[in-house]
């Protein structure tokens, strides 16, 4: 009884950490649990290139800023503060027949990171202010 009594903390500490890797094992969904922040954007007839959203990444202080060929996707990260250890970025430009769309995924680098204070979200933000998007009202002028 001195024994659990003498590690109680750490008990908990492992059974926490190893169900929330058990529950992503049995989701099969490796961000689950997982802070994060996934947005999608219509971009109306704006004409986004892939030049625009590199530029745009660099600008937001996104580390390692690229587009992978394989997958389709631009990849980067952004590095440790006070709110988080690091974030990893994946937006993806969507083109249909006449109308683009892009989907932004800012993650909690840290697997076990269950609540990031906003950061994921003001990744989002910083990202699209730096994009320069035109909102309907400036397109109509």
């Amino acid at each position: 009884m001195d024994f659990i009594s003498d590690y109680i903390f750490w008990i908990i500490f492992i059974i926490t950490i190893a169900s929330i890797f058990l529950y992503k094992k049995i989701t099969k969904d490796p961000n689950a649990i997982t802070a994060k922040h996934i947005a999608s954007l219509n971009l109306e007839s704006q004409n986004i290139t892939r030049e625009d959203i590199l530029q745009a990444m660099r600008y937001s202080k996104f580390k390692n800023a690229y587009f992978n060929e394989e997958d389709q996707v631009f990849r980067g990260t952004v590095g440790f503060s006070m709110s988080s250890f690091f974030e990893l970025i994946e937006i993806r430009l969507i083109d249909s027949e006449n109308n683009q769309s892009l989907t932004f995924l800012s993650i909690c680098g840290l697997p076990t990171q269950i609540y990031d204070w906003g950061k994921n979200k003001r990744n989002y933000k910083r990202f699209l202010k730096n994009l320069n998007l035109k909102t309907p009202n400036e397109l109509s002028k």
